[in-house]
């Protein structure tokens, strides 16, 4: 339905030309399961258990680069040697996946905290020395 007033809506405003009637065809029809801005997004469930039977999930190919990218990180924050560029990907990586995760999203200010850095290689944390070692 939501579509259907789109497609109204688009073609009152913009002319019958506003929806390409081929791409409809295909593209208009509704999907439960729908891969969209990298995510999938499972609709499957929402005509019997309402709005809140859609589940939104990353691809498991995000969520294992992240996990790489991760382990990568922890070798160097053993070192204490944590390249301050592999952690500005995995806070964007982090950032994009939180939306889909609860954990992720709590987690997200210590990646914050990491970034605030005295150096520009490494990352050196700012503070007291109990502040740094907590980051």
């Amino acid at each position: 339905m939501t579509y259907e007033g789109y497609r109204d809506l688009a073609t009152s405003v913009a002319g019958k030309s506003a929806i390409n009637l081929e791409k409809d065809a295909v593209d208009g029809i509704p999907k439960g399961y729908l891969d969209a801005w990298g995510y999938g997004i499972d609709l499957t469930g929402v005509a019997e258990g309402g709005p809140l039977a859609a589940t939104v999930s990353a691809k498991p190919d995000k969520v294992h680069k992240f996990a790489q990218q991760l382990s990568d990180a922890l070798k160097g924050v053993r070192a204490r040697k944590l390249l301050l560029k592999s952690l500005e990907k995995m806070t964007g990586l982090a950032v994009w996946l939180a939306q889909t995760n609860s954990l992720l999203q709590a987690l997200l200010p210590y990646f914050y905290n990491a970034l605030n850095s005295a150096g520009t290689v490494y990352v050196e944390p700012m503070g007291s020395a109990e502040a740094v070692n907590r980051v």
